[in-house]
């Protein structure tokens, strides 16, 4: 069935498609829509789209609907235990946004980013009765494995970790969470990406 025949067969419908659409373009008004600042250009000439959410080159409605769909998604803190040379839980997911909180047990401790013993800069704190919390919020240069292990216990006892981070694409101005603020950059960017 056609949308328009849909429309006039349900005019509740219409009534509510036309409200959403005003509703976006007065947002899109209020918050300063600006169809020329779409998109920009990486300093190696790929073009970026910061509404693009699924990747495909332009701004639509599918986008629009992927950040509807994730709505009021949030990020999340994720708490590791340091304890006995071990990271508890050792390995798990997050998205981009969420902060890990790793708690000392006992001992003394070190949550240092890298893989193979060797730290790659990212962090590197001491965890420890004097300083039992250590928080990181991920970021999305952090997406795919991040690794992490203890100093002085690292290559004896083997006590690392890994995150495995996922993207957060819908909460487009990284605030944590998908909102109004995400809504107005999908309709901002709306368009080819150039």
């Amino acid at each position: 069935m056609c949308s328009s025949r849909l429309f006039a067969a349900f005019p509740p419908i219409q009534f509510a498609a036309q409200a959403i659409w005003v509703a976006i373009l007065w947002l899109a008004a209020a918050f300063g829509f600006n169809p020329d600042s779409r998109a920009t250009t990486s300093s190696e000439g790929a073009a970026v789209c910061p509404g693009d959410v699924d990747d495909s080159g332009e701004v639509n409605v599918a986008d629009l609907l992927a950040v509807i769909n994730a709505w009021g998604q949030h990020a999340v803190v994720v708490n590791v235990t340091v304890t006995n040379y071990e990271y508890m839980p050792g390995s798990f997911g997050a998205r981009a946004g969420d902060t890990v909180r790793w708690i000392e047990d006992v001992g003394f401790h070190t949550v240092t980013s890298g893989a193979d013993c060797t730290p790659d800069g990212r962090f590197n704190a001491a965890i420890n009765s004097a300083r039992p919390q250590f928080e990181y919020t991920l970021g999305p240069m952090d997406v795919g494995a991040l690794e992490y292990f203890c100093i002085p216990h690292c290559s004896g006892q083997g006590m690392f970790g890994s995150i495995q981070v996922e993207p957060f694409p819908e909460d487009l101005t990284i605030d944590g969470v998908v909102n109004a603020a995400d809504l107005l950059a999908v309709i901002n960017a709306w368009g080819p990406c150039r």
